[in-house]
């Protein structure tokens, strides 16, 4: 579990994204697709094509930090992400 001050946003990226991806590859996507500031301390959540897979990317004072997680298939945030993606804008 994250404890998050209520100035932390959380920005999620809509189209699948290669879960290869290293720091850099995932801070030129905030940068130039959601033309964020990858150093203002939000979160940045990246899902493959299937979204059973999540990366979330932020920057912590001075380091990288990368959590990756899996869904299991009856997991019940797997669903609302999947439905956060289908009816949006893809990045």
């Amino acid at each position: 579990m994250m404890h998050l001050p209520a100035s932390v946003r959380v920005y999620l990226c809509l189209s699948p994204c290669d879960m290869r991806r290293s720091f850099d590859g995932l801070h030129r996507l905030v940068r130039d697709h959601l033309e964020l500031d990858p150093f203002a301390g939000h979160l940045y959540l990246f899902a493959n094509k299937r979204r059973d897979r999540l990366k979330i990317l932020y920057w912590d004072r001075d380091v990288w930090k990368r959590a990756p997680t899996r869904f299991p298939p009856q997991n019940p945030a797997r669903a609302v992400l999947r439905s956060a993606w289908k009816s949006s804008e893809r990045c």
